[in-house]
């Protein structure tokens, strides 16, 4: 429900201005006169109302990282991930390796402590996002760039399309055109549909960039090279009505990147009239939003009248189209250049309008065929029982395969399909197919090529391939080395890639493990009763004689009832030990002979 800005602004300045205690009544109030809730109320009226006057910390958003780390880190982090969009390492991962190898520091000094303490990988994402730098920010899709045309028939789109609604019988009798009623053709009765397939109509739609000219034709069978060939030959010929003056061979030609449109019959036709493919990427419907825009205005103008009519077959369907397709590009105007179609494209100059070649020449530009040969270890391939030397040929690879066809003008020999690069005087780049003529090997009659090398007698050797080249380019920089024999010694010697300098397990190394604090615990059971075994004590008279030994002419009596009225049971081994280790004078420190309370031999007398 929409309320007029002036009655949210007059229930704003009344909650503002509310007195204490009041200003819950005043939103029930408003609720009630606006018809809101409460949340919608407040959500409404909160543009209206000053704001709350709270002062912005000074220092929102800065940080003491280094833009240099940063960088690091994201370049790091935006390797780490998928083109599916999964990531492969968190940032606290990447933060860790790249502080075990020394790259970063990614720290900060506390202002209250003076303490140094590392960013956590949550603050160095935030600051990543504030700086422009985060892996999410830059793999969003790009702005839409508004593309142009130079004049008519610079550039042309083709696209075909599924008429999904009708299907065609050849009666002769004008009934012929049928509607897939939803009924009998449904993704339950794949049958149905199966039955119709053959006549199934497509529709090839091709627009000029520049004047926005439609040109519509239907056929059977589908998106094939045949289908697509076709279309495009009807379409540069010069038409025999006067009223639809529609014609030559564009500069450039933009379409999907289906089978039948990179199909070797469509591209070699293509090459010939020296026509430029385009091929937009993936999932960038825009690049040819007016030839999709083209299928959506026949189908809508043309195709929904169809179901007045009736149509005896193709032949009829197409005189239709093209009826319609000179009324709509000679009456309706087009938005942006204001004109009608035509009217835009008869302003087309004289070396801007390609003739095309003859009908017949077309479709024998169409058929002629190209192959690919697969170029073997000694730089050759095989065409028809015959053996040719690629050396020659720029760029070519072994395992790799090269497009070849017949030269018509010496049948014993080949020609290879090659490109080079073609720039424009604004700079830009193209490539321009040309053609590269192979003489056939000769051979021996023993089966030998006559120039190959004579055992014994004479050593040959190819040049090293671009991949021959890379190859050894890479090991070298992975070893450390400059030179082949270098190379082969650091491998015999099993050195380390990049002379060690990098270790993948720094961080896990330089992490302190040593946090916990120890736990009390229970002894075992087992270990408390083997505590309890006691040692057999050493009598006193073994004592006695170890004490002699000890001490000598220094022991005497005296030392022997000490001994033996303080250990009547004998003496301890650890106490007999720590005894008999002491200085006799230490010895009768530590023992006081105790008054006896009973003599023993009243004992005996009694």
């Amino acid at each position: 429900m929409a309320i007029l800005p002036s009655v949210l602004s007059h229930w704003a300045n009344l909650v503002e201005t509310a007195k204490f205690g009041e200003k819950e009544k005043i939103i029930e109030e408003g609720c009630t006169a606006c018809g809101l809730s409460r949340g919608t109320f407040l959500k409404q009226i909160k543009p209206f109302r000053p704001a709350s006057g709270r002062k912005v910390r000074c220092d929102k958003g800065k940080h003491q990282l280094n833009e240099d780390e940063l960088r690091l880190i994201n370049s790091t982090w935006l390797h780490m991930r998928r083109n599916n969009g999964k990531t492969m390492m968190t940032l606290e991962q990447v933060m860790n390796i790249l502080r075990a190898n020394d790259k970063i520091k990614a720290e900060f000094t506390d202002e209250n402590t003076g303490e140094v303490r590392p960013y956590s990988a949550s603050s160095v994402e935030r600051a990543l996002r504030n700086a422009g730098l985060h892996p999410d920010q830059m793999l969003r899709p790009a702005p839409v760039v508004q593309l142009q045309s130079r004049h008519p028939n610079h550039v042309w789109q083709i696209d075909p399309s599924l008429c999904v609604l009708y299907y065609l019988k050849e009666t002769g009798k004008g009934n012929g055109l049928c509607v897939m009623e939803a009924e009998q053709f449904y993704k339950n009765k794949p049958a149905n549909v199966a039955k119709v397939e053959p006549q199934r109509v497509w529709r090839y739609v091709i627009t000029d960039h520049a004047s926005g000219v439609i040109y519509v034709e239907y056929v059977y069978g589908g998106e094939t090279a045949e289908n697509v060939s076709q279309c495009f030959i009807n379409a540069i010929q010069k038409k025999d009505n006067p009223s639809e003056p529609f014609y030559g061979v564009p500069k450039i030609l933009m379409f999907d990147r289906g089978t039948a449109n990179t199909s070797q019959m469509f591209t070699h036709l293509l090459h010939q009239l020296d026509v430029k493919m385009e091929i937009p990427k993936a999932h960038n419907a825009r690049a040819k939003g007016q030839v999709e825009k083209g299928n959506d205005i026949v189908e809508r103008q043309f195709e929904s009248g169809l179901r007045f009519m009736n149509v005896s077959g193709l032949t009829e369907l197409n005189q239709l189209a093209h009826q319609w397709m000179r009324y709509f590009n000679s009456t309706k105007k087009h938005s942006r250049h204001g004109r009608t179609r035509y009217q835009m494209w008869q302003t087309i100059r004289a070396e801007e309008l390609t003739i095309p070649p003859s009908r017949e020449i077309c479709q024998e530009l169409m058929i002629t065929a190209l192959t690919e040969r697969l170029v073997t270890d000694k730089l050759e391939i095989s065409f028809e029982n015959r053996r040719y030397d690629v050396r020659d040929v720029p760029d070519v690879k072994i395992g790799e395969k090269i497009t070849v066809g017949k030269n018509p003008y010496r049948p014993e020999c080949v020609q290879v399909q090659c490109f080079e690069q073609v720039f424009a005087d604004d700079g830009t780049m193209s490539l321009k197919p040309y053609w590269v003529v192979l003489e056939p090997v000769e051979i021996n009659e023993l089966g030998f090529r006559v120039d190959a090398a004579m055992i014994g007698e004479e050593y040959k050797a190819h040049r090293k391939t671009a991949f021959e080249t890379n190859k050894e380019a890479a090991e070298q920089l992975a070893y450390g080395v400059e030179t082949e024999d270098e190379l082969k010694r650091a491998k015999k010697a099993n050195a380390p890639l990049f002379n060690g300098e990098i270790n993948p397990y720094q961080h896990i190394e330089n992490t302190d493990l040593n946090w916990y604090m120890p736990k009390k615990g229970q002894e075992h059971e087992l270990t408390t009763n083997a505590r309890r075994v006691e040692q057999k004590p050493m009598s006193v008279v073994e004592f006695a004689k170890n004490g002699k030994a000890r001490w000598g002419e220094l022991w005497n009596g005296e030392c022997y009832q000490w001994v033996n009225g303080r250990y009547p049971q004998g003496v301890p081994q650890l106490e007999a030990e720590r005894l008999l280790s002491l200085g006799f004078e230490d010895f009768k420190a530590e023992f006081v002979a105790p008054e006896p309370k009973t003599s023993h031999l009243k004992l005996l007398a009694a």
